[in-house]
């Protein structure tokens, strides 16, 4: 297994190679500017400074910065939290890690591409940065939080685990389960060891490093849900349930990963022309899933086929059934504006996409 795990890594490698030669004319210009100035990124206040705020639209950051969102948000978002001068770290290196996660997103994925990491990077930097679980981690917890969410998807194939068992590609023979979140991990602790950026630290805070990381990418298994709800459930009735309550280490990786969970289906929860825009892309790539599965004779879920659902039904059951109830928890165990206002905006869009269902029920 593991000689065939890195054969398949060296094939991600070769292919992410491949990818980068096609897009050297592209990159030449930028890879020069963002390397050579610094102020490429980070100092652009009219471009960048809206990303700290939940409100922001990223299909504008892909757009004004040539395709290149991940590279954008990591380094401003790494920038911002001080990260940089905090744990000493080389802004040239981190900029190389950067580039080197993005080129290893699939940008054919409709909606697993390089915006969707930087996407729910974003998200998980304005969910952990409310004063009320801020005070409660620690930097090295918050930069292991967006770390993960930038490679949380990272050499994501397009289509989901199902397909990769009915298919029996490679991931189904390496992993018994979380088939994706596994490779995803794997990838991530392959890139990191390449990067220099965390080359100074000690042995110590590098294996705590790829510890957190790596539970924080498996926490985004869709299939884990009810676990992590009833956990945070157990953590927010022990905290209010006793006084002066002080989280222990456990307590506070589960918020993490929690909020990682909320970050990576956080779409329903932005305004609902930012929301739509995310729907059509997963369904698109759901539907094209499906389409293969109708080519190579394999079982169609429900969700995949573009025959028998609509787009509106697809995102009535992910938020009643997934984001809703995982956003309740959070905003139970938060209690304040921001995740109250979080849960009240993806109940308006469920509102509108049950209108939207029951006009085209209507006229059927």
């Amino acid at each position: 297994t593991l000689i065939g795990y890195l054969v398949y890594d060296f094939v991600v490698s070769f292919r992410s190679k491949s990818k980068r030669d096609e897009w050297k004319k592209k990159r030449k210009l930028h890879d020069f500017r963002c390397l050579l100035d610094e102020s490429y990124f980070v100092d652009r206040p009219s471009l960048l400074k809206p990303a700290l705020h939940w409100s922001f639209n990223l299909f504008s950051l892909e757009r004004l910065t040539a395709g290149f969102p991940l590279l954008a948000i990591g380094t401003f978002l790494f920038q911002k939290a001080k990260f940089f001068q905090k744990f000493h770290l080389d802004y040239f290196h981190v900029i190389r890690l950067f580039k080197h996660i993005e080129d290893l997103y699939h940008e054919n994925n409709s909606y697993h591409n390089a915006l969707h990491a930087a996407d729910v990077a974003q998200a998980i930097y304005c969910l952990l940065k409310e004063q009320r679980v801020n005070k409660c981690i620690s930097a090295f917890e918050y930069m292991c939080a967006i770390l993960a969410a930038i490679c949380h998807d990272i050499d994501h194939p397009g289509v989901n685990q199902s397909f990769l068992v009915k298919s029996k590609q490679m991931l189904s023979i390496f992993y018994t389960s979380s088939l994706l979140e596994n490779h995803h991990s794997n990838v991530t602790t392959s890139v990191l060891l390449q990067s220099k950026a965390f080359s100074d630290f000690s042995t110590r805070r590098w294996d705590a490093l790829k510890a957190n990381v790596k539970g924080l990418i498996l926490a985004t298994d869709i299939t884990r849900q009810d676990e992590f709800l009833q956990n945070i459930q157990d953590l927010t009735e022990r905290r209010y349930g006793q006084e002066d309550y002080v989280l222990t280490d456990d307590d506070r990786k589960l918020v993490t990963q929690v909020a990682i969970k909320c970050a990576d289906i956080s779409n329903p929860c932005r305004q609902w022309a930012v929301s739509l825009l995310w729907a059509n892309c997963i369904t698109e790539e759901f539907f094209l899933q499906g389409d293969r599965e109708n080519l190579l004779g394999l079982p169609v879920l429900p969700t995949m086929n573009r025959k028998t659902t609509t787009k509106a039904k697809v995102q009535i059951g992910f938020i009643k059934f997934l984001v809703l109830p995982l956003f309740e928890k959070w905003d139970n165990y938060m209690r304040t504006k921001f995740s109250r206002a979080l849960v009240e905006k993806c109940k308006k869009n469920l509102a509108i996409w049950t209108a939207k269902q029951a006009a085209i029920d209507r006229n059927q």
